[in-house]
């Protein structure tokens, strides 16, 4: 994947080199070599590199380089350059050009300590190949600040500098600076995210509720990062992440967005690496369900049965307590008197 876009490419190339020795000391070396890169942003390169080389008896020796390079896209089209330099073994300082300066270094692999033939090193727009002993040269370069750069097809499967690159060297006029770079075992850091759900209780079971997994959970933001740099991926739809190319040594993986669903945690969600060259880990994340709280937020009302239809509810007479401390009422029944005619007084 691409490290900015993150999206998939492909990347072809192929290197092809051959030296054949005329006697002692003549020696005629070529090599081709081409890389592409197919995806959101295609790109071809292609080096051509030839030269002739003698040594004479006393030690001197007479060279002719010629290079062609090809970049594409690219508003300059091709680039040849060639060189006739002859060497004289004398411990005599000579003067410089003020004009340009020079850039020298070697690749060296970290582990076993010998320089690695090959390998294509980009200095700005210049471009140098390393020769059997490791060394690359940048013979005449414009005063200015350069960024050092390794085409990483060109320096082995499972690869990587043990330094951060690019690196900035500046370049003065008459002077030499030189920069080397080491080269060691990538390390790889991959992992997935799985996402935990409850199992379904029965009613009153008081045990420890069971987890059950539903499987990866996409679109997790993950970050590898050092006080130096940081690499960041995003899980794929079954929650697989994937990190390569990988400078050994003490790196930090976190997540930085879980993109979790409501009342969801992850359990842990960051790791330490201190990785050894050439290591692979793998990592677990898990997303738990957390335990939710019943909150009642309003009481509940006792309803009464609705009357039958065509049927009007009795009154039923409210009920009133007795007092038996009371005293009783007399009740006297009065009969009424009958009319008497023969008196005169009122009834």
């Amino acid at each position: 994947n691409d490290l900015t876009t993150l999206e998939p490419q492909q990347l072809l190339s192929g290197s092809i080199s051959a030296t054949v020795l005329i006697g002692e000391g003549t020696q005629i070396s070529a090599a081709l070599f081409g890389t592409k890169t197919i995806g959101p942003f295609n790109q071809a390169y292609s080096l051509f590199d030839a030269s002739v080389q003698h040594r004479f008896t006393g030690g001197e020796v007479l060279a002719v380089r010629g290079r062609q390079s090809i970049f594409a896209p690219s508003n300059d089209g091709k680039e040849f350059a060639y060189l006739a330099e002859f060497s004289i073994p004398l411990a005599v300082p000579i003067a410089r050009k003020t004009e340009s300066g020079r850039l020298t270094g070697k690749v060296v692999d970290s582990e076993k300590g010998t320089g690695i033939q090959g390998v294509l090193v980009y200095a700005g727009g210049a471009t140098a190949l390393t020769d059997r002993n490791g060394e690359y040269h940048f013979v005449s370069l414009k005063p200015d600040k350069y960024y050092v750069q390794l085409d990483m097809a060109s320096i082995g499967l499972n690869r990587v500098a043990s330094q951060q690159l690019p690196h900035e060297v500046t370049i003065v006029g008459g002077k030499e600076e030189r920069y080397d770079i080491s080269l060691t075992r990538a390390i790889g850091v991959s992992g997935v995210v799985l996402i935990f759900g409850m199992k379904d209780q029965a009613p009153g079971d008081t045990s420890q509720p069971q987890l059950i997994e539903q499987g990866g959970h996409p679109n997790v933001i993950l970050e590898l990062s050092n006080p130096q740099e940081s690499a960041r991926r995003v899980s794929d739809n079954k929650g697989r992440f994937s990190f390569a190319g990988i400078r050994p040594g003490k790196w930090t993986l976190r997540i930085l967005e879980g993109n979790l669903p409501q009342n969801t945690y992850f359990d842990k969600d960051s790791y330490v690496i201190d990785a050894a060259p050439g290591a692979s880990m793998e990592f677990t994340f898990k997303a738990l369900p957390r335990k939710r709280r019943i909150q009642i937020l309003q009481q509940g009302k006792t309803l009464e049965a609705p009357p039958q239809k065509g049927k009007a509810p009795e009154a039923v007479p409210p009920k009133t307590k007795r007092n038996e401390s009371a005293p009783k009422a007399k009740v006297i029944e009065q009969t009424p008197k009958k009319d008497n005619p023969s008196t005169d007084a009122p009834r």
